[in-house]
């Protein structure tokens, strides 16, 4: 590991890609403005060293909502608000 990438503050990137007609299945249309939100609270309840950030697409549209965590590198799909104890538990480690 560099010591740029150690000194990396991690990232939860939450997709927010929007598409449209005729192939609307995106990371947005499927509610990752939720997401973004409620991973933001979380982080600020638990007082975690992460920032969370909205990010154009992680490339898996027919899967979202998505989310990465940076800069290990760990994806989680078709997310929703069940899934963000997981994600903060991940956080934590």
């Amino acid at each position: 590991m560099s010591k740029d990438s150690e000194n990396c503050k991690p990232q939860l990137q939450v997709c927010m890609q929007m598409r449209y007609a005729p192939n609307p299945q995106s990371c947005a249309n499927s509610g990752s403005n939720i997401i973004l939100r409620a991973l933001a609270e979380a982080v600020a309840a638990n007082q975690l060293n992460v920032d969370v950030v909205p990010a154009r697409c992680l490339l898996r549209c027919d899967e979202g909502p998505n989310v990465r965590l940076s800069p290990e590198g760990i994806m989680w799909n078709h997310v929703s608000l069940d899934s963000v104890n997981e994600i903060i538990s991940k956080c934590k480690n």
